[in-house]
């Protein structure tokens, strides 16, 4: 019994020594890394693009690849069915597992537009795909759960009451696996959001989906709706039970200035699911016309690392240069009515038409900004948080290497990140050649403990 207590401790101070490693360090450890390219084995690609990468996301060892231009395999008028790409890290570095189609595969259907992957317990774990056309052509989004042999097999179809064609839902979908803080059992469920920033018209709306029952069955326990044009939804993070939506549309501090949502888990309902409210918005102090167009967020759940934090990219933003970009953090859990920014990141160095925000991403207090509009091949940027959530230092930038032989991809057009790893998506508008995800890993620690050496803890380059 000491000795688990021992090494109880241990972890425990290992723990905490990670989170303050972090402040100012954490992003170096990613910058230290090369870039590795990640591309699919065998796509359909008709002699064009397939823009892989256009979203991309990732927990643990698993990162999950949109491809949402691929065509059909089997159909000859398949055109643009959309596919997304699993790859697992393995000794020799990220292997491609699976390849995932639309049930439906309907041409034009766009399956990949947007990609989620929570790994949960007991070796449940799920994944979502957007797809914004299709049939009717109203969207839809698509659970696929992880068997027992490794292969990831579809589980639900998500989608909405009374759909209408050009709703686009599918366009954002976000996936968590949490415990929330009002667990009337200590159980971590999942959660899914699906937006669709033109439901009715172009107000938007999102919808939060759960597993209940045994066996488990998805289905649709709240939806909620934006206003006017605010196009709601348009993004989507989750930051365990709370719920960032991108918005477009929304006014409030200057004309379809953009901005973001919260949708919070509120109580437990006997069947185990949890009613969500709809909380305040986060816009900018400092209003902007019309630069909400292509806004990306990010969100985080760390209490026990200080803070929990959304960000929200503006990459039409004109406060450094025209079209450069900008980055607002807020403070989740904020008392304030609408949300006020906690910092303002801006594009350091970076002139016209950078797009920094184009992705945003948060984790383990690492703060990773796509800007597709630098350089022939875009780039990522590295912030890590200082010691208040008002300070995020700039670490560095990572640049996609030139991708020949035709023209440029847009790296930073999706970014995800996972403690010290992180992906970057760089579609192209012209061949698949020059399309890749580009993924960098800081180290990875691991233990004495099988060795009996519990002082030795070691850290290798991860693949």
């Amino acid at each position: 019994m000491k000795a688990s207590l021992g090494r109880v401790a241990l972890l425990a101070l290992f723990s905490l020594l990670q989170g303050q490693q972090v402040l100012g360090q954490g992003a170096q450890d990613i910058l230290d890394q090369a870039l590795v390219r990640v591309k699919a084995a065998n796509p359909v690609t008709n002699g064009s693009f397939i823009r892989f990468g256009a979203a991309v996301a990732l927990d643990g060892e698993v990162l999950v690849i949109g491809a949402p231009g691929e065509d059909s395999e089997t159909d000859p008028i398949g055109f643009d069915t959309g596919s997304a790409y699993v790859f697992e890290r393995e000794a020799d570095g990220w292997v491609e597992k699976q390849k995932l189609t639309s049930p439906s595969e309907a041409p034009f259907e766009i399956f990949g537009t947007s990609v989620g992957v929570a790994l949960g317990d007991d070796g449940v774990d799920y994944l979502v795909v957007g797809a914004t056309g299709g049939a009717g052509s109203a969207g839809s989004a698509y659970i696929f759960k992880r068997m027992s042999g490794g292969s990831w097999e579809f589980d639900a179809t998500l989608g909405q009451d009374g759909p209408e064609a050009g709703d686009r839902f599918g366009a954002s979908v976000a996936i968590d696996y949490f415990e929330p803080v009002n667990s009337q059992n200590d159980d971590k469920v999942f959660v899914v959001a699906v937006g669709a920033p033109f439901n009715g018209g172009q107000q938007g709306s999102v919808s939060i989906f759960q597993p209940t029952g045994d066996p488990a069955t998805w289905g649709r326990t709240d939806e909620f709706f934006g206003e006017h044009a605010d196009l709601m939804g348009i993004a989507l993070a989750m930051a365990a039970d709370t719920v960032v939506a991108g918005s477009e549309g929304l006014d409030g501090t200057g004309f379809n200035g953009g901005g973001a949502f919260t949708i919070v888990a509120a109580n437990q309902q006997p069947a185990g699911w949890y009613k969500y409210n709809l909380g305040s918005t986060m816009q900018p102090s400092a209003p902007e016309v019309g630069v909400g167009q292509g806004l990306s967020v990010a969100a985080e759940h760390k209490p026990a690392l200080l803070v929990s934090a959304a960000a929200i990219g503006f990459p039409l933003s004109d406060k450094v240069a025209f079209n450069a970009g900008l980055v607002l953090i807020f403070e989740l859990g904020s008392l304030s009515s609408p949300y006020t920014e906690s910092a303002v990141i801006e594009p350091t160095g970076l002139g016209q038409a950078a797009s920094f925000g184009t992705s945003v991403a948060l984790s383990n207090q690492i703060l990773a900004v796509g800007a597709p509009g630098v350089g022939t091949d875009g780039a990522v940027f590295l912030y890590d948080k200082g010691a208040t959530i008002e300070t995020w230092i700039l670490a560095g930038s990572l640049t996609i290497p030139d991708l020949p032989p035709v023209s440029a991809c847009r790296g930073g057009t999706a970014v995800a990140l996972d403690q010290v790893t992180v992906a970057v998506g760089c579609p192209s508008n012209n061949s698949y050649d020059n399309e890749g995800t580009f993924v960098a890993s800081g180290p990875i620690f691991s233990d004495g403990f099988e060795s009996g050496d519990t002082s030795a803890w070691s850290a290798t380059a991860a693949p």
